[in-house]
């Protein structure tokens, strides 16, 4: 379970500040067992250099 409480901002060319969205609740998540990831593992292989940028 986790818990969010977020605000997604923008940061403009002049510096300011707009908030754009707003994020509040709880994620709740299950398990799964037996689930083909090929296509994932191969989408994060194929993108990694764009997520690694992101990160930044």
């Amino acid at each position: 379970m986790q818990e969010q409480d977020n605000t997604a901002l923008a940061i403009k060319p002049d510096g300011s500040v707009q908030a754009l969205a707003r994020e509040h609740g709880i994620n709740s998540y299950t398990r799964i067992a037996y689930y083909n990831f090929t296509s994932g593992r191969a989408y994060w292989k194929n993108t990694q250099a764009y997520w690694e940028k992101v990160r930044i």
